[in-house]
């Protein structure tokens, strides 16, 4: 079987930042964590790999002129939406984009943004692109406005949510599985093709709802009475098996990392939950984890799935035609159980940065390019984000910059 990472090489050519975004007046701005150069290899390596994988190539003629559908929740800099058209280029494919906000403050600065991407005449963008002032758990009671600009907008070939903190936080207990459902409700419904869907999230034990926790161990604790399901479960996940009940191990018993496992594996079965009621199938392309606070738990979690309509034959319950026989649909257990081992193999984004320093540069480079092209000071960036890196990397600031310099001159 080969590894999810086997298209994420370090060694891939240069996906560089399109010029023709003319630059913002330069100004000081605070340089946040996800801005570290690891956010960018996730958005080229990850993000971009399995866009341009599933959604781009090898499309029919009449799917690749119409244009690519996303939605988000962006920062102020729009940094997501810039690389992304900025490699939509490329492949002469045009791009709409819905994002919401809910800082009124932040989604002031990104309409300054907004209106330097809708001004570029390369007749990629769809004009009628837009970021609302939202918060996304709104949708958690289907608030009338947050919704209804979300059907107006969608359906989407890509739904992107980076969320800082937990999809089970415990400020909101179920308050944002809530909204993701309903966002899924109609996505699942109304997509007739393939979709892709990202999400970033925390998932360490003092982030976390505890009752929001316990519904989804309790999921896991279903899906181990399928016996095909708990075979793979206890390959992998032995651990946190407890065979004389046949349950997940209590929770006093489970370790930092046994409480990540659940609560990834749970989560990713919930979704599989809500593909299946709405007649679709899905997978899980990728996974990936990272350390957000300096605690050494690597707790947040970048996913990306794929989702698409379960074509099943037609039941006609007059009973007039002849009946389907031996139909067979795919079960929540079942696309779970596929997820596993992918679950298992996570591979940490800190490590694979550190552990190349040209990997390392290229990453660190085209994020500057980002962050200067939306009007940001990066004078101080590496002092600021980089200092841990850079002493894992064995390399100071200095010697970072004049390998820059190095690599200019041997050009």
């Amino acid at each position: 079987m080969s590894n999810q990472f086997d298209d994420f090489s370090p060694n891939q050519d240069d996906f560089g930042i399109s010029s023709e975004f003319a630059a913002l007046p330069i100004c000081n701005f605070e340089l946040s964590p996800w801005e570290k150069p690891r956010k960018q290899w996730i958005r080229k390596c990850q993000w971009w790999n399995l866009i341009e994988r599933h959604l781009i190539q090898d499309q029919p003629q009449q799917i690749a002129l119409i244009p690519l559908r996303y939605f988000g929740l962006p920062g102020e800099r729009l940094l997501d939406i810039r690389f992304f058209l900025s490699k939509l280029k490329a492949h002469n494919k045009s791009f709409f984009f819905y994002g919401i906000n809910n800082s009124n403050n932040s989604w002031s600065k990104a309409q300054v943004q907004l209106s330097q991407v809708l001004d570029i005449d390369n007749g990629l963008v769809v004009k009628s692109s837009s970021i609302g002032l939202h918060d996304f758990d709104e949708l958690h009671h289907v608030n009338p406005t947050a919704m209804q600009n979300i059907k107006k907008n969608g359906p989407f070939d890509v739904i992107n949510l980076d969320f800082c903190d937990s999809v089970i936080s415990k400020l909101l207990d179920m308050k944002r599985l809530d909204a993701i459902k309903n966002l899924l409700n109609y996505q699942l419904k109304t997509s007739s093709g393939n979709w892709l869907l990202f999400i970033t999230t925390r998932t360490a034990k003092n982030t976390n709802s505890a009752e929001a926790f316990e519904r989804l161990s309790k999921l896991l604790d279903r899906n181990l009475q399928d016996a095909d399901f708990k075979d793979e479960f206890i390959k992998y996940y032995n651990e946190i098996h407890e065979p004389t009940t046949n349950k997940i191990i209590s929770t006093a018993n489970i370790t930092e990392n046994d409480h990540i496992n659940i609560v990834v594996i749970g989560f990713v079965k919930w979704l599989f939950g809500l593909a299946v009621a709405c007649e679709c199938s899905g997978k899980l392309l990728s996974i990936l984890r990272y350390d957000i606070d300096d605690t050494s738990s690597n707790d947040m979690m970048s996913m990306c799935l794929s989702f698409k309509k379960d074509i099943r034959p037609l039941h006609d319950p007059s009973g007039v035609t002849t009946p389907c026989d031996n139909q067979v649909n795919v079960t929540e257990p079942e696309l779970a159980k596929r997820s596993l081992k992918k679950i298992y193999e996570t591979k940490n984004v800190d490590s694979i940065l550190t552990s190349n320093l040209d990997t390392y540069k290229t990453s660190l480079d085209e994020t500057l390019d980002l962050l200067n092209e939306s009007g940001v000071d990066t004078s101080s960036y590496i002092s600021q984000l980089c200092r841990k890196d850079l002493v894992t990397l064995g390399i100071t600031e200095e010697e970072l910059i004049r390998k820059d310099s190095m690599s200019v001159n041997a050009e």
